[in-house]
């Protein structure tokens, strides 16, 4: 045999090579997972396993319209502060970097408190009987509630 018609074997078993290992990886991928009733983000879930009714559902999505707005406004103070944090690695104003600091840590924690005192209210939602489900719930919160972990590189 040939060196080109060794080369062209060569290169035709790489090709087969990669082909069959797109196919692999392909069928191998997990099932995406489907839910019967959509996207069941924290939310849905909380309405699904607390077994709201439709009264409770609008009480509930009212909750979260106040909640979503009172977090955006301590959002904003957090960036705004840390904003002005960060100008100060131009000056190094160790004064003023404390009490920003500060202020960060303050807003941080509001924003705990908002969120727990949230939770506290949706518990006042529950019936009698939802309140199993309601504790049973709160073993998850942190985890429902967490930012998606980044991918590793």
């Amino acid at each position: 045999m040939n060196k080109i018609r060794v080369l062209s074997i060569a290169v035709v078993l790489l090709i087969l090579l990669n082909i069959g290992l797109i196919v692999v990886i392909s069928l191998n991928k997990p099932p995406h997972p489907n839910h019967p009733k959509g996207n069941l983000g924290p939310k849905n879930i909380i309405i699904e396993r607390l077994h709201f009714d439709a009264t409770q559902v609008v009480a509930y999505e009212n909750l979260i319209i106040q909640h979503q707005e009172t977090i955006q406004s301590k959002e904003d103070q957090l960036r705004t502060a840390k904003e002005k944090l960060y100008t100060l690695l131009a000056v190094d104003n160790q004064t003023e970097k404390v009490v920003l600091i500060d202020k960060i840590n303050s807003i941080q924690k509001e924003i705990e408190e908002i969120h727990f005192n949230h939770f506290l209210d949706i518990k006042k939602l529950c019936k009698e009987n939802q309140l199993k489900d309601y504790t049973e719930l709160t073993n998850e919160l942190a985890r429902l509630f967490s930012p998606h972990p980044m991918p590793k590189r």
